[in-house]
C-alpha cells in the first residue's frame, strides 16, 4: 500500500522536471509576461503599475529575481513551485474521494493538461489563484471554512476571477449544509466570520499596496487616485469592464465560451504565446519553442460526460459529494464565462477555462467508474482515455526538435 501511495503521487515528478527544463528557452516574455514581469520589477523599484490586477500575482516575479535576478528563472521559479504545489493540492483534494488508483489517474490528467501546464511554467497569475482557490476548496471539503475564507482572500490577491471560487463554495455548500441555510440566526455570525476574514484578507494588503506606491493615473479620460483596497478593487471591477469585443480587430471563435467544449478538431484557434527558433551555422532549423493557449481538448470534452451526470444523479438519484462538487465547480466557474457571451459584450478567452478545468479531471475517474463497474475493465478504460490525452499533451508541447 505504502508504494501505491507513492505511485499515486508519481506523475508530479517527471511534470516537475519538464517545467525547469522548459524555463530558459523563451529568453523574451511570453503573452501576458510582458505586462507582469515589468510590473513585478515595478514592485521592486518602489513604482505602480498593473492596477488591473492585484499585486500579489505579480510578487512572486519580484521574489524571483531578488533569488536569481532578472532572467527567465528569476521570473518563472516560483510559478513552476507554485504549479507543483497546485498539482499536490489537487491531490489530496483527489484522496477525499479515491483511493490511491483513482487519485493517480486525476492527477494524471491534469498533470497532462496542456494549459494548465503552460500556465504552470510562465509567468502568469492563473497558477496562484487556482493554488488558493483549490486549497480553500480542500478546506471546505474538511470543514475549516475560516482557513478557508482565509485561503480564498489569498486567492483573490493573486488574481480576481478567484471570485468564481465564492460562487462554487456558494453552490456546494446549498447542496452539501442544508442545515446552515435553514438555521441563518445560528449560523450568521459563522458567515459574518467568514465574510469578514476574506474581505480582510483581500482589502487590507491591497490598502497597503496604495499606502505604499500611492497610485495616481488617468483611465478612460479620469483621474484616479487609490487611498484604499475598496478604491482600488473598484478599478478592478472598472478596468474589466472594459474589456469588450471593440478591442479586438476580429473577434476569435475562442472569444465565445461555448466554443471552448465543443467537440470539433478546431473548436478555436490555438492563441499563439510565443515562438522562436534554432538554427545551426547554415541557417537550418534545429528545434524551435512554441507556447501556444491551446487547452487539452479530450479532458475539456469531458464535460459532456460530468454535467448531464452530474444533474441527473442531483435530480433522480442519491447524488454524493462528488456530483455535488461537479456540478457546482461548473455552474460557478464555468456559467459565468457563458452569460458573459451570450448577454455581454465581453471578451473571454480560453485560457479562462482553467478555473474550470480541475474538476473536470477530478470527475472523470469517478464518472467512469459509475458506469464501469468491473476494476479491470474501469483501469484498462482510463488506460485507453489516456493515449488520447498524452498525444494531445506532446502534440503541443512547447519544445519540438526538427528531425
Amino acid at each position: 500500500m505504502d508504494n501505491l501511495r507513492f505511485l499515486s503521487f508519481l506523475p508530479i515528478i517527471p511534470l516537475s522536471f519538464l517545467h525547469f527544463f522548459l524555463i530558459p528557452l523563451a529568453k523574451e516574455p511570453v503573452f501576458d509576461e510582458n505586462y507582469y514581469i515589468p510590473a513585478g520589477l515595478d514592485l521592486l523599484e518602489g513604482k505602480f503599475s498593473n492596477l488591473e490586477h492585484p499585486f500579489l500575482g505579480k510578487l512572486w516575479v519580484s521574489l524571483g529575481i531578488l533569488l536569481f535576478g532578472n532572467n527567465p528563472l528569476g521570473w518563472r521559479f516560483f510559478y513552476v513551485i507554485l504549479g507543483i504545489l497546485a498539482l499536490v493540492v489537487y491531490w489530496l483534494m483527489a484522496k477525499e474521494f479515491y483511493d490511491e488508483l483513482r487519485a493517480f489517474f486525476a492527477l494524471s490528467f491534469l498533470s497532462l493538461e496542456n494549459l494548465f501546464f503552460t500556465h504552470s511554467s510562465l509567468a502568469l497569475l492563473d497558477i496562484p489563484s487556482i493554488l488558493f482557490s483549490l486549497l480553500a476548496l480542500l478546506l471546505i471539503l474538511k470543514k475549516r471554512y475560516y482557513l478557508a475564507a482565509l485561503s480564498l482572500g489569498i486567492a483573490l490577491l493573486n488574481k480576481e476571477s478567484a471570485l468564481l471560487f465564492i460562487l462554487v463554495i456558494f453552490i456546494f455548500l446549498i447542496f452539501t449544509e442544508k442545515r446552515i441555510l435553514k438555521s441563518l440566526r445560528e449560523n450568521y455570525m459563522k458567515i459574518f466570520l467568514f465574510l469578514l476574514i476574506l474581505s480582510s484578507t483581500f482589502l487590507l494588503p491591497l490598502t497597503l499596496y496604495d499606502f505604499i506606491y500611492k497610485p495616481k493615473f488617468t483611465f478612460h479620460n479620469r483621474e484616479w487616485v487609490l487611498n484604499n483596497g475598496l478604491d482600488h478593487a473598484y478599478f478592478i471591477y472598472i478596468y474589466a469592464s472594459t474589456l469588450t469585443m471593440e478591442l479586438l480587430e476580429e473577434p476569435e471563435k475562442g472569444n465565445f465560451a461555448w466554443n471552448w467544449i465543443i467537440p470539433s478538431l478546431e473548436p478555436y484557434k490555438p492563441l499563439g504565446y510565443y515562438y522562436s527558433e534554432q538554427k545551426d551555422a547554415k541557417g537550418n532549423t534545429l528545434s524551435y519553442v512554441s507556447w501556444v493557449g491551446m487547452g487539452n481538448l479530450f479532458i475539456w470534452w469531458g464535460i459532456w460526460l460530468i454535467l448531464p451526470f452530474s444533474i441527473y444523479n442531483i435530480i433522480f438519484r442519491r447524488a454524493n459529494r462528488m456530483d455535488h462538487l461537479s456540478f457546482s465547480w461548473i455552474a460557478g466557474s464555468y456559467f459565468p464565462f457563458l452569460y458573459l457571451s451570450l448577454f455581454t459584450n465581453r471578451v473571454v478567452y480560453p485560457f479562462y477555462f482553467l478555473n474550470t478545468v480541475p474538476i473536470l479531471t477530478l470527475s472523470i475517474p469517478y464518472y467512469f467508474n459509475s458506469l464501469i463497474k468491473d476494476d479491470f475493465k474501469f483501469v484498462l478504460s482510463m488506460i485507453l482515455y489516456l493515449f488520447p490525452v498524452v498525444f494531445f499533451f506532446f502534440y503541443y508541447f512547447p519544445y519540438k526538435l526538427v528531425i
